[in-house]
């Protein structure tokens, strides 16, 4: 389940800053590819949080999809467009 810096910070008290540096550290010497996060992988959550339905998350993430083949999506954070 993907975390946001700002997510991360707030429950370690560990700067962004920091937390951002030490991921791309670990990621280097581990020699892993993570791809990044889309605003598919957030809907889940936020549709949780938020009490909606099964049917609502689906047509988010088709919403998502559509926009991401336009190209809409350029330059946008996951989290916002989610």
């Amino acid at each position: 389940m993907p975390r946001s810096l700002d997510e991360m910070s707030d429950a370690s008290s560990v700067s962004k800053k920091q937390i951002g540096k030490n991921y791309r550290f670990l990621s280097r010497e581990l020699k892993i590819k993570l791809r990044p996060t889309s605003p598919s992988d957030y809907i889940p959550r936020f549709a949780s949080k938020l009490g909606l339905s099964g049917e609502v998350q689906a047509k988010a993430i088709e919403i998502v999809r559509n926009a991401k083949e336009s190209g809409v999506l350029n330059g946008k954070g996951p989290t916002g467009v989610a």
